[in-house]
């Protein structure tokens, strides 16, 4: 594509050129327009992709989810706070966990055991970050004592390779496809009436969040009087 640019910028100049030198400036403005346009339409696409590619993590993580309900598990999507988004939080017999999910194209590498990659840190770092949101909420809205664990889920083509969990700065990194296995395996943490609790100290944050922010716009919308 960009052999093609220069061509095209070549083409329209010596067109001016030859045309006289208004066409000449006329031409070379155009270019650079034209130019500028490319590269505009070029990083949108790309945003575009990581949005689609980071949605379809989501719902491929979701999907396995949802498949450990005959197990005794129980998820909830989509916890917002103010500056963090909590992608999942999974409760079963194993515990809870608060899930965050990524995909990556480009390979993230673990050396001594944390990643390279910055943006795979900003992730471990998050991570950490939804569980500790997560625990806080139990404890100060709810007084339930519950120790909550990241999770970091890896989809897509860069995801590490490995036959098990891994920890990186003491978050379990996850291939997407040990997801289910790696949930499933853990028992014997958690009754039945503590999983529900929690789940249901859950879903009434994100109802009164939602509610909350109904009530927010509905104001911010209102005329003025």
């Amino acid at each position: 594509m960009g052999a093609f640019v220069v061509f095209a910028i070549v083409v329209v100049a010596g067109f001016g050129v030859w045309r006289g030198r208004d066409m000449a400036f006329f031409s070379a403005g155009l270019a650079t327009a034209s130019l500028g346009f490319l590269a505009w339409f070029a990083a949108e696409n790309v945003h575009a992709r990581r949005k689609f590619d980071g949605a379809e993590g989501e719902r491929l993580t979701s999907d396995v989810l949802r498949t450990l309900r005959i197990r005794g598990w129980k998820a909830v999507d989509d916890i917002e706070f103010e500056h963090l988004n909590v992608d999942h939080v999974v409760v079963g017999p194993g515990g809870a966990f608060a899930v965050e999910t990524k995909w990556t194209n480009e390979p993230w590498i673990v050396e001594d055991g944390s990643f390279i990659s910055s943006y795979a840190l900003r992730a471990v770092k998050q991570s950490r970050d939804g569980a500790d949101r997560i625990g806080h909420l139990l404890r100060g809205n709810f007084k339930i004592t519950c120790q909550v664990e990241p999770l970091l889920v890896i989809w897509g083509p860069g995801r590490p390779t490995a036959e098990a969990c891994l920890m990186v700065d003491g978050v379990a990194v996850v291939p997407g496809e040990l997801l289910r296995r790696t949930v499933a395996s853990r028992g014997g943490v958690l009754t039945s009436q503590e999983v529900k609790a929690v789940v249901t100290a859950i879903k009434a944050f994100v109802c009164r969040k939602d509610d909350f922010d109904r009530r927010r716009a509905r104001l911010v919308a209102r005329p003025a009087r």
